[in-house]
C-alpha cells in the first residue's frame, strides 16, 4: 500500500465432493514426540470412514476411525499391550465423499524405532 506494507493471505477451496487420501510411508512409535502413533489424513470435502492396518501375515493389529485422526492419536505401534515388530505393515482406509461417494485406499508403510 502506500506506507509499504505488504499483506499475504492463504484461501484453501475444496472441490465439493472431492477428496485425498494421504497414507504415510514410515513411523517411529518410541516415545520422542515426533510420528509416534499412525494414522491416515483425509483431506478435502468428505470424510474418513475406518482404517484396519495389517501386519505382514494379514492379520489386524489396529483398526481405527475419524475420533483416531490427530496429534497423539491413531496407533501407536502395540499389538496386544507388547511393542509391534519393526517391518512393514499394510492399511486400508475408507472415506465418502461429500456426494456421499465411497473412496477406497491402500498403501504400506514401516513401523521403525
Amino acid at each position: 500500500d502506500e506506507n509499504g506494507c505488504v499483506n499475504i493471505d492463504t484461501v484453501i477451496v475444496n472441490s465439493v465432493g472431492e477428496i485425498t487420501i494421504y497414507i504415510f510411508n514410515a513411523f517411529s512409535p518410541n516415545a520422542d514426540g515426533l510420528n509416534d502413533t499412525y494414522y491416515p489424513i483425509v483431506q478435502g470435502s468428505g470424510t474418513l470412514v475406518d482404517y484396519t492396518i495389517f501386519n505382514r501375515w494379514g492379520e489386524v493389529v489396529y483398526t481405527g476411525g475419524p475420533a483416531d485422526m490427530g496429534l497423539g492419536k491413531g496407533w501407536n505401534g502395540e499389538l496386544n499391550g507388547k511393542t509391534a515388530d519393526i517391518g512393514s505393515y499394510v492399511i486400508i482406509v475408507n472415506a465418502v465423499t461429500s456426494l456421499g461417494d465411497a473412496k477406497f485406499s491402500k498403501g504400506s508403510f514401516l513401523l521403525v524405532r
